[in-house]
């Protein structure tokens, strides 16, 4: 991948969060204990990220955690809370601010490796495979669709916080949604994509 490829990336969100986060930013797992907040987040998966270390001595904890798509196995396992999820496009200049890392999956895998945001650390990831309609294939056996499922999940670790003028837009999964995001008083552009939230197609 290249970086004029990236055109936007993703963080996922309760709308519980949404008014804090139009107001302040999106904060790191850390800094967002100290404010009411909702997650969406299995307490395993958490507990396994605060024990995740990052080349510098930090942790996973301590850094907003972006995805260069959020069509994947992370929100897919959240589909069925497509209801109260929004997903923000974040702007790719976040890539240019101190402290950054890329990661060629999941972070929290132990199979992943940690990069700088530039040219090399970026050519470590595959555009088809971050951006293909499905990342994984029925002939893959399960340790493949694993791997898969790992890569797809690529990550852009932020220190602290992301300033809310970073936000481009949202994503939800439909009108209703929309219309709480709208209540919320947010001004960004509102893009419903039922796809992205793995909505089933009604029979016709």
């Amino acid at each position: 991948m290249k970086r004029e490829d990236v055109m936007e990336l993703h963080y996922i969100a309760p709308l519980e969060n949404l008014a804090s986060i139009l107001d302040i930013g999106i904060l790191s797992h850390y800094k967002a204990k100290f404010i009411p907040h909702v997650s969406i987040a299995l307490p395993s998966v958490q507990a396994h990220r605060a024990r995740k270390p990052v080349p510098g001595g930090t942790n996973l904890h301590q850094y907003v955690n972006l995805y260069f798509n959020a069509f994947n196995p992370m929100l897919s396992k959240r589909r069925d809370d497509r209801e109260r999820i929004a997903v923000l496009a974040i702007h790719p200049e976040v890539l240019d601010l101190p402290g950054v890392f890329i990661t060629d999956g999941n972070a929290a895998s132990e199979a992943t490796v940690f990069s700088s945001p530039d040219e090399q650390g970026l050519s470590l990831l595959s555009y088809r495979e971050l951006h293909s309609t499905y990342w994984t294939s029925k002939f893959r056996n399960e340790e493949e669709q694993e791997e898969d499922g790992r890569r797809r999940c690529a990550e852009v670790l932020v220190p602290d916080h992301i300033h809310r003028s970073f936000i481009n837009r949202l994503y939800c999964a439909n009108e209703g949604v929309k219309a709480r995001i709208i209540t919320l008083g947010c001004t960004l552009e509102i893009v419903e994509d039922a796809e992205m939230f793995f909505t089933p197609k009604e029979k016709p």
